[in-house]
């Protein structure tokens, strides 16, 4: 759940279902990869992996981030501020990667803050609609099918060294009979 993907029917029905049924939203991913941060440039923008995976283009982010700035200057915070208090506004708990302790700090910082119905509305109204629910069927089961290969092959590695560990007398073992003294 985050600004870019708030525009698509499936997702906002999902969401729905998730309120309705009292399931707690984990919001991935609220700041968009940095896509909904100051810092960002034409250069960054081109090296972050959400672009790559959705496609989105540059000048589509325009409205969006336009809004982003304007309210991070109304209340004197940053864009990654006022996106992570609107997914707060949606219900949703944001689950945030920090790099570094600015961007702990900056986070901690949001807490205090919070949008007016209306701020939330406009921002509901430039978000982007790149939810991976509207890709085709095909190509999301052959994320799934490609995730779940990868996943087979690591817990297989896994198990093999285990195993082969077991049979081998095991790590640190070495087949010695301790003297009893």
């Amino acid at each position: 759940l985050n600004l870019l993907v708030w525009d698509s029917h499936k997702h906002q029905e999902t969401v729905k279902t998730c309120q309705e049924l009292g399931i707690q939203i984990a919001a991935y991913s609220p700041i968009g990869q940095g896509l909904l941060t100051d810092n960002l440039t034409e250069t960054k923008f081109q090296s972050i992996r959400a672009v790559k995976m959705t496609g989105v283009k540059y000048p589509d982010l325009v409205p969006l981030r336009s809004q982003l700035e304007r309210l991070s200057k109304k209340y004197q915070c940053t864009m990654a501020q006022v996106a992570i208090n609107w997914v707060k506004a949606h219900g949703a708990v944001p689950l945030i990667g920090c790099r570094s302790v600015d961007q702990v700090k900056d986070v901690a910082a949001s807490i205090k803050k919070s949008l007016t119905n209306e701020e939330v509305q406009e921002l509901d109204n430039v978000s982007l609609g790149l939810s991976l629910f509207d890709r085709p069927l095909h190509r999301r089961c052959l994320f799934v099918v490609f995730i779940s290969v990868l996943q087979l092959a690591y817990y297989t590695e896994h198990w093999y060294h285990r195993w082969k560990q077991f049979w081998s007398g095991g790590a640190g073992n070495n087949n010695k009979k301790k003297k009893i003294t």
